[in-house]
């Protein structure tokens, strides 16, 4: 138990606290972010085996806002956002490894979470002291000049077992392309390799990814749920 202590002593001391400030400078964002979480190196392997994924045809094309059966005019509300992996094969029931291996990728990912986790509840005690869950790691790409940009929160009457959201920055990308913003905090966090953000799933934190004109946008995305005795990592 000490040497827990202590290791999350060391994490906490290796990173700047505070949360990105509101619009107002005086709110509290509740929205956390960890510059250089991950190495660059990490970051590219990642991309690598995703455009391995993708040319094999093991992607699923990400879509938002559109189903067959509404009228046409409905169109306007839908914006391709690129396409996406699940990378956490065996959660899923799926095997990449006779195409590309993941496995360790993937068990380093959740790894690197449950310590971004336990920096995020030991800065907001109180309140969230639940245990959470995860199994989620959906690696998407953006092309340039796609997205999905319409105002949107993680949280539904399908999804209410979601408390917190993550999303990691895998490329960085011109200054003013593609960053996450809030809408109600005034926050806008730019897309940065190896930046990891998390922020809570509910309606205060609506918020959508600001186009990326230039470069395609890589990033790795998932929610850390309570009550949900489905998934299958334990995060804390």
């Amino acid at each position: 138990m000490e040497e827990q202590e202590t290791e999350l002593q060391i994490i906490e001391d290796s990173y700047d606290m505070a949360t990105s400030a509101s619009k107002d400078g005086f709110s509290e964002s509740f929205i956390l972010e960890y510059p250089e979480f991950f190495d660059e190196d990490y970051c590219q392997t990642i991309i690598d085996k995703f455009n391995i994924l993708d040319k094999e045809g093991f992607s699923d094309i990400s879509a938002a806002g559109y189903k067959a059966d509404r009228p046409s005019v409905d169109a306007q509300f839908f914006r391709s956002k690129g396409k996406h992996v699940w990378l956490n094969h065996i959660a899923r029931g799926l095997d990449f490894n006779h195409v590309v291996h993941t496995t360790n990728e993937t068990a380093f990912f959740f790894e690197q979470l449950k310590r971004a986790v336990r920096i995020y509840k030991s800065k907001f005690r109180v309140g969230l002291t639940m245990p959470l869950t995860c199994n989620d790691m959906k690696v998407q790409r953006v092309n340039a000049g796609g997205g999905f940009h319409a105002w949107h929160s993680e949280w539904s009457k399908e999804s209410n077992s979601r408390m917190l959201v993550y999303q990691l920055y895998l490329n960085t990308l011109p200054e003013g392309e593609g960053e996450t913003e809030f809408f109600h905090l005034g926050v806008r966090c730019k897309p940065q390799a190896g930046k990891l953000v998390i922020w809570p799933a509910g309606w205060t934190h609506v918020h959508r990814g600001n186009p990326n004109y230039t470069t395609d946008k890589y990033i790795i995305t998932g929610w850390f749920h309570i009550n949900d005795l489905t998934l299958n990592y334990n995060i804390e």
